[in-house]
């Protein structure tokens, strides 16, 4: 009759040969099907659902042209035309002096320089209404854009005084 196999280790590796036969199988047809979906298929229902249609009629269309703009940027003053303060807020005497001759060798009109408290950190450049493209440009030229540039909201310009720079302890002369 049939030979049969004595249970055991000879079983075990038999019936866990069936199981990794069976499942390599199944994940082969599965990988088939998979690359038949995105091989074959898509050849095949694209020339069966390929359709034709008429060319459109040609139509002429005229674009009006557009409205031109003119955008005029205010002109920054030059530095003879500001009067800047500089106040020195922090413990190094004399800096506020040095600084506004700087300026002054620069062409902008410095008034006499003092001293402002409290000690503030960082260097401050405060300008009047309608003078700011001058604070950024005395920013830029004199402290390498590390100052904070802003309006004043200290009182501190006037009808003379135009952009006061508020020197901080972090400035490097």
């Amino acid at each position: 009759m049939g030979s049969h196999l004595k249970p055991g280790r000879t079983r075990f590796a038999w019936e866990l040969a069936r199981y990794v036969i069976a499942w390599t199988v199944v994940v082969a047809a599965v990988v088939g099907l998979f690359w038949l979906l995105q091989e074959v298929l898509p050849e095949v229902v694209a020339d069966e659902t390929t359709t034709t249609t008429a060319p459109a009629p040609e139509t002429t269309t005229t674009v009006a042209p557009a409205p031109t703009t003119t955008t005029t940027l205010p002109v920054v003053r030059p530095p003879g035309e500001v009067t800047v303060l500089v106040l020195n807020s922090t413990l190094r005497i004399g800096l506020a002096a040095r600084v506004a001759a700087d300026l002054n060798d620069l062409g902008y009109v410095v008034e006499q320089p003092d001293n402002a408290r409290p000690i503030r950190q960082f260097t401050t450049i405060l300008h009047a209404e309608g003078y700011g493209l001058e604070a950024l440009e005395l920013a830029e030229t004199a402290f390498e854009d590390e100052a904070i540039v802003g309006v004043d909201t200290e009182d501190r310009t006037s009808d003379e005084v135009n952009v006061v720079v508020v020197l901080g302890s972090s400035y490097d002369s």
